[in-house]
């Protein structure tokens, strides 16, 4: 068998000896050129087994017939079509799954392949495309390939019961659905500069695509983001929010965020653990997520650094109660996370070797190490 196939890109091939024997003509060697068969008859033609390129596609024969289907050599996988032909630089449903080939004809495997318009797909160890479901890189990156097999990027997605926010590289966070609405049917929506429509346009979403609501301003514009990529206002009436976001607001906002933080002050005493999310036990971020998740029901990122992008951001002389509070011991990138309580004080889980307790903002480590803040129930 021609040991080289995988060098066919560079189309250099060594033409099969031409031997005629008793009137008939056979091939010696693995692979024949097209040029090397043109003027002979084809009932006189003997193909060696192996590899052939005819009028510039590639064939495989076994027995002096045209093989098709998979064709394993060299640990590589190839298909060769109903006619034959070679799969090559090309998408192939085969028994109604897809497939990705090389210009060489090697399928995909194990692999992310990125097609001309810049989505990328991921190839499983069988070939098959992922498809609907979620892939786990060797770094515990978590991706998500929708049904067509695109990996989500960009956007908003629910995904079994639980909304995902997608950045362009295809990571990701959770967000409570309470901050996510669709845009109504409509031409277009367009997304304003300011919170009215004597404001630019900055931007223009179709119906059916979903936006994070950042803020709930006055005269029922809310501040919203699309994509990741663009910021504005919008006018309330052309989204539907897909939580219910009115009860992030008035009284019932306050008793959320008493429920939150007596959840939080029923921790207290409870030994921090890396990477603990309760009830036992907790990192920071852990314990933020676990009070917010079982007092008001609204699920956070998961780690500190993303939960300061998640609700709106509010500044230190503006903190309320169940605010989160972030800090960097760098000055630049948040590593703690807490819950602000009132009065300067705030609730977390500090560090190993420690337990849930409350501090003061104006002691001397968190006031020089405080960040920034958010709010997440408005």
């Amino acid at each position: 068998m021609y040991k080289n196939f995988k060098d066919i890109d560079n189309k250099v091939l060594k033409t099969a000896s031409i031997v005629g024997i008793a009137g008939s003509i056979s091939l010696i060697g693995n692979v024949a050129s097209a040029d090397s068969v043109t003027n002979l008859e084809n009932n006189s033609i003997q193909h060696a087994n192996g590899w052939s390129q005819e009028s510039g596609k590639w064939y495989y024969y076994e027995n002096n017939a045209k093989k098709t289907g998979w064709l394993q050599e060299d640990s590589k996988w190839y298909y060769l079509k109903s006619d034959g032909t070679m799969a090559s630089n090309e998408w192939l449903s085969v028994n109604g799954t897809w497939y990705r080939f090389y210009q060489s004809g090697k399928m995909y495997s194990s692999e992310w392949f990125q097609d001309s318009d810049g989505f990328w797909y991921w190839m499983k160890s069988s070939g098959a495309m992922a498809s609907n479901e979620w892939y786990q890189d060797a770094k515990g990156a978590w991706y998500w390939l929708k049904p067509s097999g695109k990996m989500a990027s960009n956007e908003i997605l629910d995904i079994d019961n639980v909304w995902y926010d997608f950045n362009k590289n295809g990571t990701y966070i959770k967000k409570d659905a309470s901050s996510v609405a669709i845009v109504n049917e409509c031409d277009y929506l367009n997304i304003r500069s300011g919170p009215s429509s004597d404001y630019d346009v900055v931007a223009s979403v179709n119906p059916g695509n979903y936006l994070e609501i950042l803020e709930r301003g006055s005269n029922n514009w809310y501040k919203v983001e699309y994509a990741n990529s663009v910021s504005g206002w919008v006018n309330s009436k052309y989204i539907t929010p897909q939580g219910d976001y009115s009860n992030n607001t008035d009284q019932s906002s306050d008793a959320k965020v008493q429920k939150v933080i007596d959840v939080a002050r029923k921790q207290i005493g409870k030994p921090y653990v890396w990477g603990a999310e309760g009830p036992n036990s907790f990192d920071c971020s852990g314990f933020t997520s676990y009070s917010y998740k079982q007092g008001a029901n609204v699920t956070l990122p998961r780690v500190s650094r993303d939960q300061g992008n998640f609700g709106t951001a509010v500044s230190r002389s503006n903190l309320k109660p169940g605010d989160l509070v972030f800090f960097a011991s760098n000055g630049s990138t948040i590593n703690h996370v807490g819950l602000y309580l009132g009065n300067s004080e705030f609730i977390h889980s500090p560090r190993p070797g420690e337990t849930v307790r409350i501090d003061k903002l104006t002691s001397s480590y968190y006031n020089n190490n405080y960040f920034s803040a958010r709010r997440v129930i408005n």
